[in-house]
């Protein structure tokens, strides 16, 4: 084989070679959590809640505040990697004048650093038990219903996929979740009281509508003693979320969250106030700054999974078929050498 030839298939199979690796080696391996993974995301609401100093100060009348703005950045970054795992950190810094009512929350999530599905916890990591998804959607998410971890519950939902459209000129999986029950997080519940004085419910009554009104007359008939009140508290919690089909970025969001007192009667359960509500959504800026930087992203895993490795092989394509080339010309000077060899000796 001539040093031409020899040199055209060894640049071929390392082209080949190399398109391999970026494909199915470097590519997985960008299209899961890094240990610089930093993400924040932005929101905007308002939240109307139960002013417990209005109350201790009698001022009934100002016990409801009501559409109370703030604002929140949310921001998920990787702890520490082990492998396939990734011990994520989830904290939400809230400003703005209900920032006092609401207060900002914190925690970590260990997740498989491709599926962000739950991993084993390290031992005094301080990681939270969790089913389904708690910190978003991998890349290439998938166009179906995902289990979706609900923190005020701490019970697994359902992030329902609705349908694909094109949001924040990205193309998007729309996704819904609706989840109630009882309110589990300590940090939630922590906000409201565990108890109140039964006067203090009567008191409140006439800033009910009737409806409640009527079931709390019944449950605490004129000229019942004074006595402490347990309550007990639901969640009922509704989100909207628009993912990106290729990086599985959040490129919108909204939610509203009610939390509503209740007490427990021989009747059974009985619904109160809410004692507070949320309304949040991401501000038109923070939409465009999540769709150019997934379009960014995208663009990196389009570079690393598709183009680069078609033009990699098709660079080895081409050097095969210069050393095909070199192969056949060798043969064909071969041939004609030999008849000239054969002419000249007749």
């Amino acid at each position: 084989m001539r040093k031409s030839t020899a040199a055209f298939v060894a640049g071929a199979v390392f082209l080949a070679g190399t398109a391999g690796v970026i494909r199915f080696v470097v590519l997985p391996g960008q299209e899961r959590v890094q240990s610089s993974t930093n993400t924040t995301m932005d929101y905007a609401g308002s939240a109307s809640f139960l002013d417990m100093k209005a109350v201790a100060a009698g001022n009934l009348e100002q016990a409801f505040a009501k559409d109370v703005p703030f604002t929140a950045t949310e921001q998920y970054k990787t702890v520490a990697i082990n492998g396939g795992e990734a011990l994520m950190s989830d904290a939400t810094t809230i400003s703005g004048p209900a920032a006092a009512a609401l207060g900002n929350q914190q925690a970590l999530w260990s997740v498989d650093r491709t599926s962000l599905q739950p991993a084993a916890i390290p031992a005094g990591s301080g990681a939270l038990a969790h089913t389904g998804l708690a910190i978003g959607f991998p890349v290439h998410p998938a166009a179906a219903d995902a289990q979706w971890w609900d923190s005020a519950t701490q019970t697994a939902g359902t992030a329902k996929y609705v349908t694909t459209e094109e949001h924040g000129g990205r193309s998007t999986y729309l996704f819904t979740v609706d989840i109630n029950g009882a309110v589990k997080d300590p940090g939630l519940l922590s906000k409201f009281p565990a108890s109140v004085p039964s006067t203090l419910l009567t008191a409140l009554a006439s800033t009910m509508p009737t409806s409640q009104q009527q079931l709390l007359a019944s449950a605490m008939p004129a000229g019942t003693p004074v006595v402490t009140v347990p309550l007990t508290y639901t969640v009922d919690t509704k989100e909207s979320m628009w993912i990106d089909t290729v990086t599985g970025e959040t490129i919108d969001a909204t939610q509203t969250q009610a939390v509503t007192a209740q007490m427990t009667t021989p009747a059974g359960a009985v619904p109160l106030v809410p004692v507070l509500t949320v309304d949040l959504k991401m501000p038109p800026a923070a939409v465009s700054a999540a769709a150019d930087k997934a379009s960014s992203d995208a663009g990196k895993i389009l570079w690393l999974g598709t183009a680069t490795p078609i033009a990699l092989a098709i660079l080895a394509l081409a050097l095969l078929a210069a050393a095909i080339w070199t192969i056949r010309k060798g043969a064909e000077g071969g041939k004609r050498e030999t008849a000239r060899e054969a002419a000249t000796e007749k």
